[in-house]
């Protein structure tokens, strides 16, 4: 079994998985008004092509709807920043908000196991 800390070293490469997927797409047009400003140019980003990291978001959204589930996804992939207030909208404290974090992480690693088994 791994550690807290290799689950969550898992799960912040697999939040930079997630948001480099939208490279792969081709831009969503723009409105007429987004078309008069002007853009904003950077160095294109390096996508991440990690087969692991593809089975572990495959496990994710195997997860069924759960609040350890929407709790995992306002973490790592919303970067939530108060999480006492986003605790406080859920109605949990901010320790169940991390418990519940922690047991998404878990349920999902689990998940990824059963897959890299079969696989």
């Amino acid at each position: 079994m791994t550690t807290k800390r290799d689950l969550n070293a898992l799960c912040e490469d697999w939040a930079a998985w997630h948001r480099t997927r939208r490279i792969f797409v081709p831009p969503m047009p723009s409105g007429v008004l987004a078309g008069m400003q002007p853009r904003k140019v950077g160095p294109e980003p390096d996508a991440i092509c990690s087969s692991m990291l593809s089975f572990f978001n495959l496990a994710v959204l195997s997860l069924p709807e759960s609040p350890e589930k929407e709790a995992l996804y306002l973490f790592y992939i919303h970067r939530v920043s108060h999480i006492k207030r986003v605790a406080s909208a859920l109605g949990i404290s901010r320790d169940a908000f991390y418990k519940r974090v922690e047991s998404g992480r878990s349920q999902a690693y689990r998940a990824y196991c059963r897959m890299a088994e079969s696989a």
